[in-house]
């Protein structure tokens, strides 16, 4: 269990190229978009329960992309941001 005193750090390990390809036509409204959700997942990372094989996700709210963490000690660790309609199981082995 994370410690409710301070917030946990937040570690980003891979971004898949579809999102920033995505970027690239979007801009700045999906990028804060992941902002808003890398800042939701630093005040409530235990909120959401397990998904699949230990990872737990986070839903955008704007855009159809999910974010995928584990929970390891004081740190959240963002595994992958994936586009909803990938196939998540074969990036979360």
């Amino acid at each position: 269990m994370l410690s409710s005193v301070r917030k946990p750090k937040l570690i980003c390990a891979r971004l898949d190229y579809g999102i920033i390809l995505s970027v690239l036509v979007l801009g700045d409204d999906l990028l804060d978009e992941v902002k808003r959700a890398l800042e939701l997942l630093s005040e409530y990372p235990e909120e959401r329960p397990i998904y699949y094989n230990g990872f737990r996700r986070l839903i955008t709210n704007r855009f159809p992309y999910k974010l995928f963490y584990r929970l390891e000690n004081d740190r959240v660790v963002v595994f992958r941001i994936l586009h909803a309609k990938r196939d998540h199981r074969r990036f979360l082995q």
